[in-house]
């Protein structure tokens, strides 16, 4: 029931009945949610403040996210976020999900969630952009520990010659 403002009988609008609703379908049926065999990429992510918890799992081949999927807990939001988020980026450079912002979520959903449930729908994102940074520190601690290395090897090379 309607009244005269367009509002439905729980208080919000009619628009905002319909995102409620796609909230709750991609809560309740969600894609992408298990786990990844072959990951490249893998991070958790947690908000303090409602105690949702996610873990993303990315397969990146040749710059692009091949594969993605997400295992976790936590409110409708959140959970929602997840599953669109990570249809949205299969088959997206990586370069273009590390510049994906809050407004990614916001089209995603059709709408600005409220700033407290803000946090649970960017969640899906930090845990991304984590997952990322970790392969890519990865490969720095791979090239830094193969620098030492060499150091290593060379000054054993050297004390070597010298006895």
């Amino acid at each position: 029931m309607n009244d005269a403002n367009g509002a439905d009988a729980i208080g919000g609008s009619a628009r905002d009945a319909i995102y409620r609703e796609i909230i709750l379908e991609e809560y309740k049926h969600p894609r992408n949610k298990g786990l990844l065999a072959g990951a490249t990429h893998v991070a958790k992510a947690r908000n303090s403040t409602c105690g949702d918890e996610l873990s993303v799992q990315l397969l990146i081949k040749d710059g692009r996210v091949q594969d993605v999927k997400f295992e976790g807990v936590g409110c409708a939001v959140s959970q929602a976020a997840a599953s669109l988020f990570t249809e949205h980026i299969k088959g997206k450079p990586v370069r273009e999900v590390e510049r994906m912002d809050e407004k990614t979520i916001v089209s995603l959903f059709g709408f600005a969630p409220n700033p407290a449930r803000m946090k649970c729908a960017v969640l899906v994102m930090r845990a991304a952009a984590d997952a990322l940074d970790a392969k890519t520190d990865a490969k720095t601690d791979a090239k830094t520990d193969a620098k030492t290395d060499a150091k290593t090897d060379a000054k054993t090379d050297a004390k070597t010659d010298r006895e």
